[in-house]
């Protein structure tokens, strides 16, 4: 699963790893302009990416201002709030799309074993069978 940030910013989760990862427009060698990405780090918990978002976001904003100490903590404080809000609501709308294939992806070894053990086939015939359950694993998962 990916959850998009602000600012090209994202973060993928898998069974492991939260890897915040940063999509910017960097130079080729010949100078022209080209997508890039940069793994920002490997975390063990969502909270830990996206304090390092926050961290890096913040860096990059306040990276020309001159401020009080007391300035500089109320604006870190306000980009935090509106940060925080926005992830949540973001990782909320992730987790709602979450679809039987995404589900089943994510799984550690154990959990995919005793589904698999434990599946009970639906799905018909070859053709019509492999159309079933491709529109099963896109449909959102039912808990």
């Amino acid at each position: 699963m990916t959850v998009k940030l602000n600012h090209g910013f994202f973060i993928e989760i898998d069974a492991l790893n939260y890897t915040l990862c940063h999509k910017y427009k960097g130079k080729a060698r010949d100078g022209r302009e080209k997508d890039a990405v940069k793994t920002c780090g490997y975390f063990g918990n969502i909270e830990s990416a996206v304090k390092e978002y926050l961290r890096l976001v913040q860096l990059e904003n306040l990276k020309d201002e001159t401020l009080s100490s007391e300035k500089f903590l109320l604006a870190i404080d306000k980009s935090n709030e509106v940060a925080v809000e926005k992830i949540i609501k973001r990782i909320g709308e992730s987790e709602k799309k979450l679809s039987n294939g995404d589900r089943i992806r994510g799984m550690g070894d154990e959990e995919l074993a005793e589904y698999l053990t434990s599946f009970q086939n639906t799905f018909g015939e070859e053709y019509e069978g492999m159309m079933s359950c491709l529109e099963w694993l896109k449909h959102p998962v039912e808990e």
